[in-house]
């Protein structure tokens, strides 16, 4: 039989070997922002697909859509059902915005008949002098129609989005008008409203996903240098397809 002495000796032992186990687990445990640029060693778990875009149009939605069919993954942005398109005038097929409304009113699951893709970059688009944002008003039914969905939410600095809001199309007014802004008030403060809109927007998707919390969400600053990194690693996928697509080079009326 093993003397007390040495059998505590042998516990203590032990018991510092633990602490010092998990203290160094602690303290070396990468940063979310280190998990996400990719260190050697780390594990990557397979996010569950689709993979949905639930930040505003006009943040680099094009980029992330270019991203993901670049690295052979079948993906979509603002056209489905049979358009092989990418943007207004669907041809043959028709725009996300299209099907989820009739979706709507037909009181069917949001996506569904729309396509089977593994990517939608874009499901927003044109209603009448409006805009359908289904990713800021019709949360609960994206959810309803896939409740592990990964994700994206595609973030810029919200006043340089205002001035590429305003300066595509007459888009800024789409969104006054969607949010009730009273556009005919001469007092009234556009850009403030559009932020606040953007903003407002954000929070409403990270409070769902803190409610929802079967949905990985990942938050992409598009104009961050490391980008595609994060996407890359997200995703197991090739950085190199990364980029910046369908830039406005000219002012358009608001």
């Amino acid at each position: 039989m093993m003397p007390k002495r040495r059998q505590c000796s042998l516990l203590s032992v032990l018991g510092i070997f633990i602490f010092g186990f998990c203290i160094s687990n602690f303290i070396l445990q990468p940063s979310l922002e280190q998990s996400a640029i990719g260190l050697p060693g780390l594990q990557k778990v397979q996010l569950p697909r689709p993979i949905l875009v639930v930040g505003m149009p006009k943040v680099g939605t094009s980029s992330i859509y270019e991203f993901f069919k670049c690295n052979g993954i079948k993906s979509s942005h603002y056209c489905c059902c049979g358009s092989n398109r990418t943007h207004t005038h669907c041809g043959d097929g028709r725009s996300f915005s299209d099907c989820m409304r009739q979706n709507a009113k037909s009181n069917r699951k949001i996506l569904e008949g729309c396509g089977d893709y593994d990517v939608y970059a874009q499901m927003d688009g044109e209603a009448g002098n409006s805009i359908y944002l289904p990713q800021h008003f019709a949360l609960d039914s994206i959810h309803e129609y896939s409740p592990n969905a990964t994700w994206i939410l595609n973030l810029r600095n919200a006043a340089e989005w205002v001035s590429s809001v305003t300066n595509w199309y007459g888009l800024g007014g789409r969104f006054l008008r969607r949010f009730k802004v009273d556009i005919k008030n001469k007092n009234a403060n556009r850009t403030k409203a559009l932020i606040d809109i953007f903003d407002n927007h954000v929070q409403t998707v990270r409070d769902f996903v803190r409610t929802h919390p079967t949905h990985h969400l990942i938050e992409l600053d598009i104009k961050s240098k490391n980008a595609g990194k994060i996407l890359a690693h997200e995703f197991s996928l090739n950085e190199g397809c990364w980029g910046n697509h369908n830039q406005n080079p000219r002012r358009q009326s608001a």
